[in-house]
């Protein structure tokens, strides 16, 4: 028999998205084009500020997400960021700079200000960099209904698929759902059923999704699948939020947001 209180939720978002980069190094430039392609992404790079310009001014609808490196001295990020605004376009895509280390909060600020919606450095783990990139895009690119925060963490979690049960890793989470690793590959529109228990809790937390972005079939770094629940009961989801919203807190200060 089905819980008494149940949310369902129902998303119409694609996976895919055009990502444009604006990128001189090559390791990172191989590291993104690997990461993100694997994701499902169409990845495009301008090695300079000028062909950046001419590729947001010949297609400026068919990017999803600018991402910027703003040390790269032949991208120039800041003089983009001010093409973009004086041209009109800082509302067609949200934009992401890759920057140092670790930036102090003046830089930070400034960025926002000039319209730049998320940050990733060199320094972040791969997982942290995908999950930076998706929480944005997904943030933008679905439906109302869907939260979104969304904040790193290493959850053990079971999961049924195809009828059999598997064990993985849970290693970021928001209220519409979740970035699951396995060893399992699972398609897209697969539908996965859930039990994990948040820090510090002791309830178990039962979950339904669906994958809507996984690894490509000719490839086997990445193991991540992209789920948005399609049904969490009330009483869960609360647990949830309250969880979220004290780790997001927390993560928010350690990056300077």
């Amino acid at each position: 028999m089905p819980p008494p209180i149940t949310r369902v939720f129902n998303f119409m978002t694609t996976a895919a998205k055009n990502i444009l980069v604006g990128l001189g190094t090559i390791f990172f430039k191989v590291l993104l084009s690997d990461l993100l392609g694997e994701a499902g992404h169409a990845v495009s790079f301008a090695k300079d500020g000028t062909r950046l310009c001419d590729a947001l001014r010949q297609s400026p609808d068919g990017v999803d997400l600018l991402m910027l490196d703003m040390l790269d001295p032949g991208v120039k990020g800041y003089e983009v960021l001010h093409w973009i605004n004086e041209n009109g376009y800082h509302e067609k895509f949200p934009v992401m700079a890759i920057t140092g280390v670790c930036e102090p909060t003046l830089v930070v600020e400034k960025l926002k200000s000039m319209g730049v919606r998320g940050m990733i450095s060199r320094s972040l783990t791969p997982e942290q960099i995908l999950q930076r990139v998706n929480g944005l895009l997904l943030s933008d690119k679905a439906a109302p209904a869907v939260p979104r925060i969304r904040v790193p963490v290493t959850i053990p979690v079971e999961f049924t698929f195809d009828r059999a049960a598997h064990h993985g890793t849970i290693l970021n989470i928001s209220e519409g759902g979740t970035c699951l690793y396995a060893d399992v590959k699972m398609p897209m529109e697969a539908q996965v059923g859930l039990r994990f228990t948040m820090p510090g809790l002791e309830k178990v937390i039962n979950a339904r999704g669906v994958v809507r972005w996984s690894p490509s079939e000719n490839k086997e770094a990445l193991r991540g699948h992209g789920l948005m629940f399609t049904w969490i009961s009330d009483a869960d989801l609360e647990l949830l939020r309250r969880f979220i919203t004290e780790e997001s807190t927390k993560f928010n200060r350690l990056i300077g947001g």
